[in-house]
């Protein structure tokens, strides 16, 4: 969550450049072409090999990629830049769409290194305004509850409210 600002009861929560979109910039033309040409034709796959990135690029090539080792070897890229793109592609919250859209964003025709992502790029920006602090604590609350988190000691207190009834 972003910082809470208790003069207006507002927050305002941003991000910035995305891990895959620097992992992005780190790949060679041919890679990220066949990357977009496989992110065209439907989903890629996370946490597999088949379907996976390298995966679903190395078929635009008639390649079998099955392995980091497979797939720097095929698109003539380091072992710890196919590495750390596979590591970031797994573990995010982007989709094919954001993958071709970042690809795209960098270039598919620039070369590795070249294009370094903006220092600033906004995301996402969300702001919410809340007319008094019991307001935004439920609203707070009721978030932890569906993410199934709760505050420290809100089992002792509902069980201290409880325990008479």
């Amino acid at each position: 969550m972003g910082k809470w600002n208790a003069d207006n009861l507002m927050t305002t929560v941003t991000t910035g450049n995305t891990s895959l979109q620097s992992a992005v910039v780190n790949l060679n033309p041919k890679t990220k072409q066949a990357m977009y040409a496989a992110g065209k034709k439907g989903p890629i796959v996370k946490r597999s090999w088949s379907g996976c990135a390298f995966n679903a690029a190395g078929e635009e090539l008639d390649v079998q990629v099955a392995s980091t080792m497979v797939a720097a070897q095929t698109f003539d890229l380091p072992y710890d830049v196919v590495s750390k793109f596979i590591q970031t592609w797994d573990n995010g919250d982007e989709t094919t769409e954001d993958l071709i859209s970042i690809i795209l964003e960098v270039g598919l025709y620039t070369e590795a290194g070249e294009n370094k992502p903006k220092l600033h790029r906004l995301n996402k920006v969300m702001l919410r305004t809340y007319t008094s602090w019991e307001t935004r604590m439920k609203e707070e609350l009721d978030f932890d509850i569906e993410q199934d988190v709760l505050p420290v000691g809100t089992e002792e207190a509902a069980e201290l409210i409880f325990a008479g009834v």
